[in-house]
């Protein structure tokens, strides 16, 4: 770390450099391996931190009670409806329109809702216990509602069918991360999805974890490959043609329609040899990534309010020793993991 500088600016500077190398490197067991045949599966886990409120934007806040990053600051004085340029009024989160302010007066309502009823029990003399009450006011936390990414009014059609205006007053959080699990378990990489899970996102993200299409595993199990697939033909996307595609067998059997003739045709895990062992067993567990996420989950309570540079290096970290106490116990079982030698 800088010999000088605030604690915070020092611990800052070394974790970015961590995490600059992470990005660039990658996990020491990326290419890990456990037999002939290399099968990962990747998929997604909602845990996420405060970002940007601009769709997709990467950069990170300054702090993580801002609503958006220093280059978008000047969105902060925009009215918070969608679709709607007019500058918010005076201490007030919307612009001067009547349909606008009435959402920000409907959800300060609704904040407020609870503390009426509960002063209606108390003067009709009924009690609570005393660990059913809240202990804290909304008014105490200007940011209350700032955790909660979702519209304070829904999208639905008046009598005279036009929509209804939809505002977001709370902070955006990251969509999900996107992990890269191997089948035995260990996890490849990670990654983090702002906007969503697009189908051309974790195209990107594969090709930046292995570079080279001589570096994918064999097959790459995916709950949405029929559309990543569609997408990679249109697109004439030959980066993966040396892989199986392959959806998951969960997903597979209760998430796509038997009636989708391209899924059953090209996704069918069923159609390829190499995926079981002629006596109906699966030989690899498409569901690591599923498992691997339950795992992951169990962080939420601690990086959900953390800063991206903070994210990033604890969750890269604790993939990374709990790889290394999962490779450890594969070589006591016999299982032989080695890692894939690469050519630059």
């Amino acid at each position: 770390m800088p010999d000088t500088g605030s604690h915070e600016a020092r611990i800052r500077f070394a974790m970015e450099a961590r995490n600059l190398r992470m990005i660039r490197e990658g996990q020491p067991h990326k290419m890990h391996a456990c037999g002939a045949v290399r099968a990962i599966v990747t998929d997604g886990i909602s845990i996420g931190h405060p970002c940007c409120a601009t769709h997709n934007c990467s950069e990170p806040l300054a702090n993580n009670r801002h609503h958006f990053c220093p280059k978008h600051s000047d969105e902060a004085v925009i009215c918070v409806v969608a679709d709607c340029r007019s500058p918010a009024s005076s201490n007030r989160r919307t612009c001067s329109k009547p349909t606008h302010r009435a959402l920000e007066s409907y959800r300060d309502l609704k904040q407020k809702a609870f503390f009426q009823l509960q002063g209606r029990l108390k003067r009709v003399g009924v009690t609570q216990p005393t660990d059913s009450v809240v202990t804290s006011h909304p008014d105490d936390d200007e940011d209350l509602d700032h955790d909660v990414d979702a519209d304070l009014d829904e999208s639905e059609k008046s009598e005279k069918g036009n929509r209804q205006p939809k505002a977001r007053f709370g902070r955006r959080k990251t969509h999900n991360e996107q992990l890269v699990v191997c089948c035995c378990g260990v996890i490849a990489a990670r990654a983090t999805m702002y906007g969503a899970e697009s189908i051309s996102g974790v195209k990107d993200f594969l090709k930046a974890v292995y570079g080279r299409p001589e570096h994918l595993p064999g097959c790459i199990f995916y709950d949405c490959n029929c559309k990543l697939q569609a997408h990679l033909r249109k697109q004439k996307d030959w980066f993966f043609l040396r892989s199986i595609l392959a959806v998951d067998v969960f997903h597979f059997k209760c998430k796509h329609k038997e009636s989708d003739e391209f899924c059953q045709k090209h996704c069918n895990p069923a159609q390829w040899p190499e995926l079981s062992d002629g006596e109906g067993n699966w030989v690899f567990n498409s569901s690591a990534a599923e498992q691997a996420n339950v795992w992951l989950g169990g962080y939420l309570a601690i990086v959900r309010e953390m800063l991206a540079y903070r994210f990033d290096f604890f969750l890269d970290e604790m993939i990374k020793l709990r790889n290394e106490r999962l490779v450890a116990r594969l070589e006591v079982q016999g299982k032989a993991p080695y890692i894939v030698p690469t050519v630059l």
